[in-house]
């Protein structure tokens, strides 16, 4: 049986700790395993609010601007997309930082706000989500999502190489951890 894995990518308008940040760019690779790259697919899309904020973040981090964003398709037209291909060769979906990519996926394409959800179940949740090697918000329902999302593509390389574990650069800031 062939294994095969999409790693997801995203650009954003901030952290998933900011209610108002959006994806505006999304890149999916699809690998068969022991064959390499079978399929890619990336988009720009239109965010459901850009704050000013964010259009600097966007500018900063990826060279995106409002300009770019214009025509850009919406999030669920491209979400349908990044799905067709996902469907066509099944497989699991990863990222790097799977938390990030998949609750800010999730956010924009589906409206979901886990960060909420999760901060009001307290601190333990909080931390627990904070902490989790497989990326928050692992405890979050996921009937409305059913993307065959799987481990943390970090997790998974940190196993193949044990120097990295744990060390990775805080977003935004030259401190590494």
């Amino acid at each position: 049986m062939n294994r095969v894995i999409h790693v997801i990518d995203t650009e954003t308008t901030g952290l998933q700790t900011d209610p108002d940040a959006h994806v505006v760019e999304i890149a999916i690779v699809t690998i068969l395993v022991g064959h390499g790259i079978v399929s890619s697919y990336s988009s720009l899309m239109k965010p459901p609010k850009l704050t000013p904020e964010g259009i600097e973040i966007c500018k900063k981090i990826s060279g995106i601007n409002p300009e770019m964003l214009e025509n850009a398709p919406s999030p669920k037209d491209v979400w349908a997309a990044v799905q067709s291909i996902i469907h066509a060769w099944g497989g699991t979906i990863t990222a790097w930082n799977i938390g990030f990519d998949r609750t800010m996926v999730r956010r924009t394409c589906m409206g979901l706000n886990e960060v909420e959800a999760i901060k009001a179940r307290g601190a333990d949740a909080w931390t627990c989500a904070m902490e989790s090697k497989y990326g928050w918000p692992e405890m979050m329902p996921m009937e409305q999502d059913p993307s065959p999302w799987g481990p943390c593509a970090m997790w998974w390389y940190a196993k193949v190489c044990p120097d990295v574990r744990g060390r990775h650069q805080i977003p935004f800031t030259d401190t590494w951890r």
